[in-house]
């Protein structure tokens, strides 16, 4: 058909080098779906990030993921953050969590920012499990997000980037709140795994922000700009388009 060849024209021009027997006209309406539903389910304008709080004087994933509440300080942190929404009955992209049983906790936070939606696993929101060290079911979500938050409360706090036992987690970062005068400020800090290469926006010298939606604009820009993100997106849209070629053409 002349439409075929028309846009076997295109495709040449932008991939110069293409033959004919490159192209196969797929008749089949679902064709068209499936792209779109993957389109749709591998968004970049989808995020999740983890939040791990320890407390004063933590040094251990164990002793962090068994924090069952934070302080006041990190509860305006999360407010910051997004906004607290409950999970059962959630429509919207809930990051893995669970939506209809509370099995993943009855809450969390979330935010629709700019063009981007994300969506915050909790540590302290996710199930505890009163006779299990390690708490796997919070380390499970934690462990598998390609950026972490580390809030440190108490002033003498320091966190090892190396502290969560993760093949996946590839940026951490570290925040702790000061308070003075009624106003709170946050010093923060970014640790990127081997291999991960530098990204932007470059923090400042002295990486102290006042509380507010400048530093929360700063702050989820730097955190989903990690590269990591988007070259998982890149490898899982290929898996993906490898197996509707083997769908519609093999």
């Amino acid at each position: 058909p002349s439409l075929f060849r028309s846009k076997t024209r295109i495709l040449k021009l932008v991939v110069p080098g293409i033959t004919n027997k490159a192209f196969k006209l797929i008749k089949d309406n679902q064709l068209v779906i499936d792209l779109l539903k993957m389109e749709e389910a591998e968004s970049t304008e989808k995020f999740k990030f983890g939040i791990l709080y320890s407390k004063e004087g933590q040094t251990k994933e164990e002793e962090m993921f068994c924090n069952e509440t934070g302080s006041p300080a990190f509860q305006e942190f999360l407010s910051l953050l997004g906004e607290k929404i409950p999970l059962k009955g959630w429509e919207r992209f809930a990051g893995g969590l669970d939506t209809s049983n509370n099995r993943t906790g009855t809450h969390t936070y979330y935010n629709q920012w700019n063009d981007y939606e994300i969506i915050f696993h909790v540590s302290t929101m996710l199930p505890y499990q009163s006779d299990e060290s390690q708490q796997l079911e919070r380390k499970r979500h934690l462990g598998n997000d390609i950026a972490v938050i580390v809030f440190l409360d108490g002033k003498s706090s320091v966190y090892s980037p190396d502290t969560i036992r993760s093949h996946f987690n590839h940026v951490v970062c570290v925040v702790s709140a000061h308070s003075k005068k009624n106003t709170t400020s946050y010093k923060v800090q970014f640790a990127r795994k081997e291999g991960v290469p530098n990204f932007g926006p470059p923090l400042p010298e002295i990486p102290i922000f006042e509380n507010g939606v400048e530093f929360r604009d700063f702050f989820l820009t730097k955190s989903y700009r990690a590269p990591e993100f988007f070259s998982k997106l890149k490898r899982t849209r290929s898996d993906l388009l490898h197996l509707l070629e083997q769908t519609y053409i093999a």
